[in-house]
């Protein structure tokens, strides 16, 4: 159960870091737009790794 809080905390931290806010602007490699799709990629993929995870653990 641990690994799927890891995972979903994981991907939603990488979600709001490709998303970006003021303080972000200012690290150049940010204001990359295909670093911030590799984020945004990772984000989801993690995410839907926890929620096979979590599927398998309810085991549906």
């Amino acid at each position: 159960m641990l690994d799927i809080i890891l995972n979903l905390v994981v991907g939603i931290l990488l979600l709001f870091l490709a998303k970006g806010n003021a303080a972000l602007k200012k690290i150049r490699i940010f204001n990359n737009f295909s670093f911030r799709v590799c984020l945004m990629m990772m984000g989801g993929l993690v995410i839907g790794f926890a929620l096979g995870d979590f599927l398998i653990w309810l085991r549906l």
